[in-house]
């Protein structure tokens, strides 16, 4: 069902439940040594509270497979992010913020084909948790964040906005509703994923 919702009456009604699973996957990546949040982030696994293990459906959608090539083929992308991100460990480990280390983890995996926006987010994400790193500004460059955010704004003034990167500061959400002040930059990412289904 579309939102009809204020924002403040859609954080309050909805938000945690998108954000809960959010902070249970996080929660488990800040107990990881480096070399293990690097293997699980980009296979988007994690364990629940429950002890059940999950997965991060990251990728799954956001593949653009060639002609032949078939879901079982993407492992071999992933294992090959692996490895590039395992060899520039050091240099994760050193990142002096989130934003130093998202930029760090797309070009050490970029040049490998069919990962995405989504993905490089997510990894990031996840990492820094082990890493005590989280996002301060909002990444709407990506998949469902992107078409939040263009349901607010509108295409045209999504790409300028992100036209020198896709991160924005908080300000430019608390502009359009106080209720944003008191989210963090991922969970409004997250309510913006959110708003793309739920949208007017």
């Amino acid at each position: 069902m579309k939102s009809k919702n204020t924002h403040a009456e859609n954080v309050a009604e909805w938000l945690p439940t998108y954000a809960e699973t959010k902070a249970v996957m996080l929660g488990y990546f800040a107990q990881l040594e480096l070399r293990q949040a690097i293997d699980d982030a980009v296979f988007g696994r994690f364990i629940g509270t429950n002890g059940l293990q999950y997965f991060n459906d990251h990728y799954a959608f956001f593949y653009s497979l060639h002609k032949g090539e078939k879901k079982s083929d993407w492992p071999k992308y992933l294992l090959a992010a692996r490895e590039a991100l395992l060899q520039k460990s050091e240099q994760l480990s050193e990142a002096s913020n989130f934003e130093a280390l998202n930029q760090l983890v797309t070009t050490t995996t970029q040049h490998i084909g069919h990962l995405k926006g989504m993905f490089w987010y997510d990894c990031a994400l996840c990492i820094g948790a082990a890493l005590g790193l989280a996002p301060e500004q909002v990444y709407i460059g990506h998949a469902g964040a992107r078409k939040g955010a263009v349901a607010l704004w509108g295409e045209g003034r999504v790409d300028a906005l992100v036209a020198n990167g896709p991160a924005l500061g908080k300000h430019h959400f608390e502009e359009i509703d106080p209720i944003f002040e008191a989210l963090t930059a991922d969970q409004i990412e997250t309510y913006l994923c959110a708003y793309h289904y739920r949208m007017p």
